[in-house]
């Protein structure tokens, strides 16, 4: 089993690009301001497996701009490391000196459990106390005092193997092996305890490059070949 994790992973790591997360600000910020588009929630979450600060996965950039744009109050891209000390359970934040884009890591040793949702929402009242965070004020709620933290969306991205992609068989072959094992393994929602949050998966293709597909023929209404 961990050989065929292993060598899925290393075929996954060659198709993983990341972008400067700085580049999209820009674009961030216009999409937080656009009411043309209606907004999904007051903060996006997504997971990340990449440990740098600066820079984010491709695909986390096409789901939020490019796959009907996302808007929100705020994108939150967070990190959960896992630590060799049992008991580490610390975090930090870049805002890249905005209120609406959240680099957040979440160090957390071996033996914490991984509740990505509490933990976040430690982190959240932290920033709305300092005046990082600016109050996201809801008229509905079923508390006399609904807070100034508005809700929360999780979208997780999964990648899968395409029928159509132009790989090597061996390489489909462990990435099959690896998605296997991952399906008999559960959901990341049930890994990062967030079972009872609003989640949302997206699948996107592992390989853009796929096989050559014959051009089809154009015919008349009523015309068979």
């Amino acid at each position: 089993i961990m050989v065929c994790w292993y060598n899925g992973t290393a075929v996954e790591r060659r198709q993983f690009t990341l972008l400067p997360l700085r580049s999209y600000l820009p674009q961030l910020k216009r999409l937080r301001d656009d009411d043309r588009y209606e907004l999904m929630s007051d903060n996006i979450v997504y997971l990340t497996k990449d440990t740098n600060t600066d820079y984010i996965d491709r695909d986390i950039v096409y789901s939020i701009l490019d796959k009907h744009p996302k808007r929100a109050r705020a994108w939150w891209f967070v990190n959960v490391e896992t630590m060799d000390e049992p008991h580490t359970f610390a975090y930090s934040v870049e805002t890249f000196g905005t209120d609406y884009v959240f680099r957040v890591h979440l160090y957390l040793g071996y033996k914490v459990n991984q509740r990505v949702n509490a933990y976040l929402r430690q982190v959240v009242q932290d920033l709305a106390a300092t005046g990082e965070l600016p109050p996201q004020m809801h008229d509905y709620s079923v508390y006399k005092d609904p807070g100034n933290i508005g809700t929360f969306k999780f979208v997780m991205i999964r990648k899968l193997l395409a029928p159509e992609s132009d790989v090597e068989p061996s390489e489909r072959t462990a990435i099959t092996l690896k998605y296997i094992i991952r399906r008999a393994a559960g959901t990341p929602a049930r890994w990062y305890g967030l079972e009872n949050s609003n989640v949302s998966f997206e699948y996107v293709p592992l390989f853009t490059k796929f096989k050559a597909v014959n051009k089809m023929q154009r015919l008349a209404p009523n015309e068979r070949p």
